[in-house]
């Protein structure tokens, strides 16, 4: 049996490399905080340059989807323009647009 799976997909810029590679640290240390066991999904995030592109499958379960949520609200705080899109098949579940929290 297939577990149920939140999509999370889009991209980020950031002012500067050293700016994403914060961001990406700062995403992880969340993630080790949570101790979730299948954490590894952040391994797949793709940078290029200042650019951090998301394209990963996260299992549909309340902690999970908290943690995830977690890491996109860091990752937009510290991006200057993009947003990551969670879907879950066709229904979009949630948008993390850059910017800082309101």
């Amino acid at each position: 049996m297939q577990q149920s799976q939140v999509r999370f997909h889009g991209s980020y810029q950031y002012v500067s490399k050293l700016a994403l590679e914060d961001a990406i640290a700062r995403a992880r240390a969340h993630l080790a905080d949570e101790e979730l066991e299948e954490d590894s999904w952040v391994r797949y995030f793709v940078s290029r340059g200042a650019v951090l592109t998301v394209n990963v499958d996260v299992v549909d379960s309340p902690e999970h989807r908290f943690a995830a949520a977690n890491v996109f609200l860091i990752l937009a705080h510290g991006a200057i323009d993009g947003a990551v899109v969670a879907r879950r098949g066709q229904a979009t579940v949630d948008v993390f647009a850059s910017g800082p929290d309101d």
